[in-house]
């Protein structure tokens, strides 16, 4: 991104949408997490990659605190995978989930295992 970055031409006019990504409590990977943070910094949004490890609660603190439009979430490994579902009943349980679009990605996720955790 230090190379790419500065080429990446400005959106003229308009706000851009802001996006907080991270890969979920339990899990260490984040290859597929910084590729689609870059993708989406290329893509004109403005990307706040909160790293590895991410407890729930954080995602929401973050997204709050930037303005977020999205919370984007990874996780590669299936033990944690639930850790994404934990982020969403949050948002519902504080009366957000209507103020953020959800992305979930990674390894395990799936429509069999997406339905089973998010149906």
């Amino acid at each position: 991104m230090e190379i790419v970055g500065p080429r990446i031409p400005k959106e003229a006019g308009g706000a851009r949408k802001r996006v907080v990504i991270g890969t979920v409590h339990g899990d260490l990977h984040d290859i597929g997490k910084n590729l689609v943070a870059m993708q989406l910094t290329m893509a004109g949004f403005e990307v706040r990659d909160l790293g590895i490890d991410v407890p729930a609660m954080r995602f929401i603190e973050e997204a709050e605190s930037f303005k977020a439009d999205i919370i984007a979430m990874s996780s590669l490994l299936m033990a944690t995978m639930m850790n994404m579902a934990e982020v969403v009943n949050l948002l519902k349980e504080l009366g957000l989930r209507d103020k953020y679009k959800v992305l979930v990605g990674g390894g395990p996720i799936n429509p069999i295992m997406f339905g089973r955790f998010f149906g």
